[in-house]
């Protein structure tokens, strides 16, 4: 039996074309992505850090951003993937620029991040974090 595709509606196309597409692929490319946009949202947060902007939500969405840029098909696995993604490199960039006097270790913020002096911290940690969930969703 063949498929007439211009009899199909919209929705029958998108079922088409995402049988044509294998779903590892879309893995493999979107989690390139969501390391590409985590790469760019550490870097332009350190920039912008030192010319005085908190953009600490910034690399939660860059992340969300660039596993939905490569990725070709719409995954809510991908949104958890790019939250838990996102969660420690907003983390990373937060103890990059403002470690604990205590104890400057990763593990040790990490354990102690409730103890952070600013609430906004927290604040934007969570945007960054449901950003990236949503962006990383798909188109």
């Amino acid at each position: 039996m063949t498929i007439n595709e211009s009899e199909l509606s919209d929705e029958g196309k998108a079922i088409l074309d995402a049988s044509r597409d294998p779903i590892g692929k879309s893995w493999a490319l979107g989690i390139l992505g969501a390391f590409l946009g985590a790469a760019a949202g550490w870097f332009i947060f350190r920039w912008a850090f030192s010319q005085g902007y908190y953009v600490l939500a910034l690399p939660g969405a860059a992340v969300g951003l660039g596993f939905s840029a490569l990725a070709s098909r719409r995954m809510f696995a991908g949104g958890i993937f790019c939250a838990v993604v996102a969660f420690f490199v907003t983390v990373g960039c937060e103890w990059n620029e403002r470690p604990f006097n205590d104890d400057n270790s990763f593990t040790y913020f990490l354990t102690h991040l409730h103890k952070v002096d600013d609430q906004m911290t927290i604040v934007m940690l969570v945007i960054g974090v449901l950003l990236a969930f949503w962006f990383g969703r798909g188109r």
